[in-house]
Parts: structure tokens; sequence; C-alpha cells
């Protein structure tokens, strides 16, 4: 079971970052680490990490302001934790943290990685 809890540190902003990007659709999209540090420290998201144990299993970028009020922006899962329910206990955390708030939640999927859309 995933801990989640608010992202806070520099080395969690930096974890963050290099689990972004070995992952797609970061690396098909060409971008680097630096540009993907850049969207982890965006100051008007609410940002999330998840753990089991000691180890980075997920992260969360949202969107709770302005027009896209409720957009789930980024939604990472850590090699090792993929395939066995991460994502879809990330979303259900998403899910129930936007609708605190706003009574929609809107999510896009990239194309890159078809079998996103499971959860």
């Amino acid at each position: 079971m995933m801990q989640i809890t608010p992202l806070c540190t520099d080395a969690q902003e930096q974890d963050c970052a290099d689990l972004l990007a070995h992952s797609d659709p970061w690396l098909t999209l060409g971008f680097g680490r630096e540009q993907l540090l850049r969207t982890v420290r965006l100051p008007d998201r609410e940002r999330y990490v998840a753990y089991v144990g000691e180890q980075l299993a997920g992260l969360l970028l949202l969107n709770l302001q302005g027009t896209f009020a409720g957009y789930i922006q980024t939604i990472g899962v850590a090699a090792d934790f993929r395939g066995q329910g991460g994502g879809a206990e990330l979303m259900g955390f998403c899910e129930k943290r936007i609708f605190r708030a706003h009574p929609q939640v809107v999510r896009g999927v990239s194309g890159v990685k078809a079998a996103a859309p499971r959860v």
C-alpha cells in the first residue's frame, strides 16, 4: 500500500524529476530532466509523492486553480510499481482530493501509453 503525502523537499523534487525522465510519455516526447524538474516545481500545483516503504513509487501534480481547476496534470508511477495497481491507487487519491473542492476531475491521456485508461 502506498503512503501518499505532500511533496515537500528538494530531494523529493529531484527524485520525481528522475522518475519522469525515465518514463513515457516524457522519453518519447524528448523532455529532459531539467525541464521535468521545472514542471515538478511549478508553484501553483498541489504536489504529492507516493512511497512504498522507503522507495518512491509515484508522484502527482494537480492543478486546482483557474480554468483547468480539477485537472490532473501529471501522474508518474515508478517502474517497479507498474502493473500492480499503483496507478489506480494514485487516481483514486486524485479523485478524492479534487472532488473535495471541485465538481469534476479533468484528465488527459497521452497516446504514447495506451494502457493508461485502464483505471
